[in-house]
């Protein structure tokens, strides 16, 4: 994350959130541990993408929506911009973007 602009921080720090808070849940629920694992592998190949600016403007846009909801704890809102990537810009969101969604249904059947 060395490289990564102080503007997009919010997203790598929103997704080390969702991701301690999924811990917690993988913690009482051990099935929940591999899906963990899983969206972690996925999520850390977009934070690898993001440190070499490999990924678009439209994208980043959208991930900073999306980390602002998150961080509010607004899952309609999250949901709206999930929604939006995958409906515009799949090509480039495919790998991860079923991970995080399950990521952030971990967190949300937390609260």
């Amino acid at each position: 994350v060395s490289k990564i602009s102080g503007e997009f921080m919010p997203i790598v720090n929103s997704f080390r959130s969702l991701y301690q808070a999924g811990e917690q849940v993988a913690a009482t629920q051990p099935a929940r541990k591999r899906e963990l694992d899983d969206a972690s592998k996925k999520l850390g190949g977009l934070v690898w993408k993001m440190n070499e600016g490999t990924v678009s403007d439209s994208v980043t846009s959208k991930l900073l929506s999306l980390a602002a909801a998150l961080d509010a704890y607004d899952y309609a809102g999250a949901a709206h911009v999930q929604v939006q990537l995958t409906t515009g810009d799949w090509d480039e969101c495919s790998t991860w973007l079923t991970a995080l969604k399950r990521i952030i249904k971990l967190r949300q059947s937390s609260h």
